[in-house]
């Protein structure tokens, strides 16, 4: 759904990792770096000139550029 500037996260961390961070990540026109642990999620908008709707663990949140937020499952 980037065309929409929406993106649905769901990491499923491997056994034996308690993180995993990605930087840059495409999503359409956007750029985020991502930090998932298995009970949260750390997104920042890198680039970007609209919000981005993030969907994470039941929870719906429209992400400005340059802001960063943590959700919790």
């Amino acid at each position: 759904l980037a065309h929409r500037h929406e993106v649905t996260v769901a990491p499923q961390l491997p056994d034996g990792w308690n993180e995993v961070h990605l930087r840059g990540l495409p999503v359409g026109e956007h750029r985020l770096d991502l930090r998932a642990r298995p009970d949260s999620l750390e997104v920042r908008h890198v680039a970007g000139s609209v919000p981005l709707t993030v969907r994470y663990a039941g929870q719906q949140i429209a992400l400005e550029p340059f802001e960063q937020v943590t959700l919790t499952s």
